[in-house]
């Protein structure tokens, strides 16, 4: 999560320019969405195995491949 913070950060040019961002970005972001939309399969399949800490979490990741996918757009739109 601390790396997905740093690449959101130079997306939207808190820090300097990173590697890879707009790649980086991509597929962070969907990876935190698969890890979200993975609940969905887990609470079909194995109900006994939901609980409060895996919606908290798939909510979490859920937000932050939001956050990844708004900030890639971002670094789309600029010219740099």
């Amino acid at each position: 999560m601390g790396l997905c913070g740093l690449y959101a950060a130079s997306a939207l040019g808190w820090l300097r320019r990173l590697p890879l961002l707009r790649t980086g970005l991509a597929a962070m972001a969907a990876v935190c969405l698969l890890r979200a939309l993975l609940l969905i399969p887990l609470a079909w399949w194995h109900p006994a195995l939901l609980s409060t800490f895996e919606v908290t979490a798939a909510l979490v990741w859920g937000l932050a491949g939001l956050g990844l996918a708004q900030a890639f757009r971002i670094s789309c739109s600029c010219k740099t």
